[in-house]
C-alpha cells in the first residue's frame, strides 16, 4: 500500500476545494440570467393568478401582455409617479417604509 504524506494530502484537498469553488463559481454566474428570467415569470404567474386567469412557465408572459393592459405606480395619495417600473417594485420593502414613502405598483387587466 502506498503512503501518502502529509503535504500531498493538504495539497490535493486544497487544489480540489479551489477547483470545486471555481466551477461553481462559474455555473452561478451562467444561471444568474436565467434564474432572474424565472422569478419574472412566476411573478407574472402570481399576477395572472390573482385575476383568476391559469397559465404555465410557456404561455405566462404571452398571457401577461394580453390580460395586464396598463401598469404604473402611485404614491399613498393615489398621484400617478412617472419613471417607476410597476412591475418592478418589491412590496416586501414598500410595506416596511412610512406610508408617505410609499410607490405602490397598479396593474391594469
Amino acid at each position: 500500500m502506498k503512503k501518502f504524506s502529509n503535504f500531498y494530502i493538504f495539497s490535493f484537498a486544497s487544489i480540489m476545494v479551489i477547483v470545486v469553488a471555481a466551477v461553481l463559481s462559474v455555473a452561478a454566474l451562467i444561471l444568474q440570467p436565467l434564474q432572474e428570467r424565472n422569478v419574472a415569470i412566476e411573478k407574472m404567474r402570481n399576477i395572472l393568478s390573482s385575476i383568476h386567469v391559469e397559465s404555465t412557465a410557456a404561455d405566462a408572459q404571452e398571457k401577461y401582455n394580453r390580460y395586464i393592459v396598463e401598469t404604473f405606480v402611485i404614491n399613498s395619495e393615489g398621484e400617478k409617479l412617472e419613471g417607476f417600473d410597476a412591475f418592478t417594485i418589491d412590496m416586501r420593502v414598500e410595506m416596511r417604509k412610512p406610508l408617505e414613502e410609499r410607490h405602490l405598483p397598479v396593474l391594469w387587466a
